[in-house]
């Protein structure tokens, strides 16, 4: 029932982590939200928004490789 809470908890802390960590892709996110939010902060987020979201898409998927969230063990024979 609760599988899914753990790992999204430590990605979404992983990503805050990494994006404080570096000023400058810091500002590129915020940048990015700017550009499709601008002055308008009280607006839900939509489907057409999370399509312009390219850079933080990237920042998140950067964030799983380096720390992902279910590590893969292979097994050898």
């Amino acid at each position: 029932m609760f599988e899914g809470h753990d790992t999204t908890a430590m990605g979404i802390s992983w990503a805050l982590f990494l994006i404080g960590h570096s000023p400058a892709e810091q500002q590129k996110v915020h940048d990015e939200l700017d550009s499709i939010f601008g002055d308008d902060t009280e607006r839900h987020v939509n489907h057409e928004d999370m399509k312009e979201m390219t850079y933080l898409e990237c920042v998140i998927k950067e964030t799983q490789r380096i720390y992902p969230s279910v590590p893969l063990y292979t097994r050898y024979c």
